[in-house]
């Protein structure tokens, strides 16, 4: 009898710990403090997103400081459905998201299809080094991002942000 009961009880404690453990669930967007497959804040190095799960875009994330984004063919990413997503190529950062008409990349809202709408996501937003037509050489994007773009005094025509 308490050979049944210490097993219920490590029964009890592996059902509460894998239950824990859990740290993403597709279906409702919620995610714990570890958040694997959630980008947010700021990528400052190099970078690969795989096509081997959804990846969620939180808020604003910022590809920055020369940071390179990968993201393979195939590849899936939605916008929190909370903290509407927007990816942010900064100067000098690439983006590299080079997909195939059998695996295109996709970007879409985090909501259930039927439950999608407008303004569910930010979009992606590229700020190059270019020549632009405002005073200065250089600009700052509008909708809340308040990033540069533009090549200022310097401007760079031939600047290059990757691959879309």
């Amino acid at each position: 009898m308490k050979q049944l009961k210490f097993a219920g009880w490590i029964l009890g404690v592996a059902v509460t710990l894998t239950a824990c453990s859990k740290t993403y669930n597709e279906d409702d967007g919620s995610s714990s403090a570890s958040e694997p497959g959630v980008l947010k804040g700021e990528i400052t190095t190099y970078t690969k997103l795989t096509n081997d799960r959804t990846w969620r875009l939180k808020g604003y994330v910022y590809v920055s400081n020369r940071a390179i984004l990968e993201i393979e063919p195939g590849t899936v990413i939605k916008s929190d459905t909370t903290q509407k997503g927007a990816l942010i190529i900064e100067k000098g950062a690439k983006l590299i998201a080079n997909g195939t008409a059998a695996q295109p990349i996709i970007f879409t809202s985090g909501k259930s299809a039927g439950q999608r709408a407008p303004g569910d996501w930010g979009g992606i937003i590229i700020l190059g080094k270019a020549t632009i037509n405002q005073p200065g050489g250089e600009a700052t994007i509008e909708g809340g991002v308040s990033r540069k773009y533009g090549g200022g005094i310097n401007p760079n025509d031939n600047d290059n942000s990757g691959i879309l």
